[in-house]
Parts: C-alpha cells; sequence; structure tokens
C-alpha cells in the first residue's frame, strides 16, 4: 500500500498499546527552570495571518494532527474529527463557507469567540 492510499491512524499503523502513566518527578528548580523557559517562549508567539508557500511535510501536518487529538476533553471523550484536505478546490470551499459563516448576524458573535451566542445574564443582586 503506497502512502498516498494507506489510511491515516493516530499510532501510524501500529497496534494500540496503552502506556501507563508514571510521571517523572523533578527536582522544583528544573521545575522553576522549566516554567521560565516556557513563559519566556509563549512571550514570543505570534498571532501569524500571512502565510509561506512553501509545502509543509505532510508526515509533520499528520503529527500534529495526531497530537491535537490528544487534548484533553470532557470525560476524556475528545468529541471532534480532524480531517487533512489536500484539494486546493476544497479547501476554497470550505475558506469560502468558513468566511460565509463568520460573516452571518447571528453566527459573528460566536464565530470570533468560540461560543454560541447566547442571551445577556440577568443582573446580579
Amino acid at each position: 500500500m503506497s502512502p498516498e492510499t494507506q489510511q491515516w491512524t493516530p499510532t501510524h499503523g501500529q497496534p494500540y498499546r496503552p502506556v501507563a502513566y508514571r510521571p517523572a518527578r523533578m527536582p522544583s528548580q528544573e521545575s522553576l527552570a522549566r516554567a521560565a523557559e516556557l513563559r519566556a517562549r509563549m512571550d514570543e508567539r505570534r498571532t501569524v495571518r500571512h502565510f509561506s508557500p512553501d509545502p509543509v511535510p505532510e508526515q509533520a501536518v499528520r503529527d500534529a494532527i495526531a497530537c491535537a487529538a490528544t487534548a484533553p476533553s470532557g470525560a476524556h471523550q475528545q468529541p471532534w474529527t480532524f480531517v487533512l484536505v489536500k484539494d486546493p478546490a476544497v479547501r476554497r470551499q470550505i475558506r469560502a463557507a468558513a468566511d460565509r459563516r463568520s460573516r452571518s448576524p447571528t453566527t459573528a458573535a460566536s464565530a470570533t469567540s468560540g461560543w454560541p451566542p447566547c442571551a445577556p445574564s440577568a443582573p446580579t443582586p
């Protein structure tokens, strides 16, 4: 089976093998140093709205999807689906549909916040 026709799995085709969670304890000084390093890196991040036309290796995208699929969720249900869309025409259709939805008066607020629109809450006494 060629890589183009191989069905994708989060385990790269290998059987699922649960791994017992045994967190390594680290000394508090190392923990503080790592936290400071992470904070410094996070302070450097920026929102990017201009993208390079250079292709991204497909395996890098598949690995990112596999990581995203492990994100925590309520009751560990992971109620989402990730789809890798390679066809440029389909990508344009998805983009157009997303743009239409974001401009819709009933969804404009929820499109930017990520939450469905809701009625204003009652004033608190």
